[in-house]
């Protein structure tokens, strides 16, 4: 028979994740306990399997001031996640994907949770964790996600105005406009196609250049000498200055159309 217990303090529950982080997500792996940040020691951060770095926040106790908590240190974090992957080589840290933040309390207040479900940027995931004993005197830590549903949103659509205006500098938004408008002239049927997370540019279908605009700057990826399924061949330049924009990025580009049969315009 199993019977709940208490956990003591946080520190009793940090060393219990720490030394099995699985209890909360198969995959998991812990790359430090009490990062310092400008806002105070992180309680736990991790990385999933997929490379995505995740924001441990605990609680002994149902306290909604966690949720602020976890946001100073996202902050932090998020801001410095090439650093953080440079001092932690060993684990796979993708710095292109937005950290998630995970809460983990015995339960949680109507409050927070109609708070976490108005929030679609970071992904915010509640669990609420059982500490039992069996008859042997045997304990183990369980954790179970709390289902959160969010408010129904209407898709939007987003236009290639949306993304460009984005960026904060406009000399940053007329380059973007500019390197488009030189990729359209490489040849006919072009097309631009803005989605929600970036502006393709295509041709029959197929993407020949990507741009993710950002506040401070824009991506530009251009593809490898043949172009693949895979973005993993792709290449990249982090644009916040017309030098960083390459003759060999956009000669690339070229390449990609030719390889597809495109013509290219004299």
């Amino acid at each position: 028979m199993l019977k709940e217990i208490e956990i003591k303090d946080e520190k009793e529950l940090e060393h219990l994740i720490v030394n099995e982080p699985s209890v909360v997500e198969e995959g998991l792996k812990i790359i430090k306990h009490q990062l310092p940040t400008d806002a105070g020691p992180s309680d736990i951060i991790c990385v999933d399997e997929n490379g995505r770095v995740g924001i441990m926040e605990l609680k002994i106790l149902e306290e909604d001031y966690m949720l602020l908590q976890a946001f100073k240190y996202f902050d932090y974090i998020n801001e410095n996640l090439d650093a953080i992957k440079n001092m932690f080589p060993n684990f796979n840290i993708d710095p292109e994907k937005n950290p998630r933040i995970l809460l983990i309390a015995p339960s949680f207040s109507s409050t927070l949770m109609k708070a976490v479900k108005n929030i679609s940027e970071p992904t915010i995931e509640l669990f609420r964790y059982f500490y039992l004993e069996e008859k042997t005197g045997k304990k183990e830590l369980f954790c179970k996600a709390v289902e959160i549903t969010g408010p129904r949103k209407p898709v939007r659509i987003v236009t290639l105005e949306d993304h460009i205006e984005y960026i904060r500098d406009e000399s940053l938004r007329n380059l973007c406009k500019s390197i488009i408008n030189k990729i359209k002239g490489i040849g006919p049927r072009i097309e631009v196609n803005p989605t929600q997370f970036y502006i393709g540019l295509q041709f029959k279908g197929r993407l020949i250049a990507r741009i993710h605009t950002f506040r401070e700057r824009f991506d530009f990826f251009y593809p490898p000498e043949k172009i693949s399924g895979s973005w993993d061949d792709w290449g990249y330049i982090q644009v916040s200055s017309k030098e960083d924009i390459t003759d060999d990025a956009i000669e690339r580009v070229k390449e990609g159309f030719k390889y597809l049969g495109g013509k290219i315009k004299e």
